[in-house]
């Protein structure tokens, strides 16, 4: 299925205790992820000492695109600002350390 209109990606990188689960994270993006927002896949997992020993950083590329005509860079920053948002938001309040 080739896209008539083309996409806009994000990057977000993310610190968390290791306590918290990728699959954990992903399931809440997907809870709260925007219609504009195509797919999300992991791109690199971090640890090293300097984050601490119980962390580690993920980084997540979204892919957004509106299939009714080009997606505009405000649609996309709103939309993956809200997204970014509902997660941190999420995760201190269920992890409040």
């Amino acid at each position: 299925d080739l896209a008539l209109f083309p996409s806009s990606d994000r990057d977000w990188t993310i610190t968390l205790s290791k306590k918290i689960g990728y699959n954990e994270l992903l399931a809440k993006i997907y809870e709260v992820m925007p219609e504009v927002c195509e797919s999300v896949s992991l791109t690199a997992l971090f640890e090293h000492e300097k984050l601490g020993l119980d962390k580690h950083n993920i980084t997540l590329h979204f892919v957004y695109r509106d299939r009714e005509k080009t997606i505009s860079q405000e649609v996309v920053d709103t939309a993956h600002q809200k997204l970014v948002s509902n997660v941190v938001h999420y995760l201190a309040e269920k992890y409040p350390d």
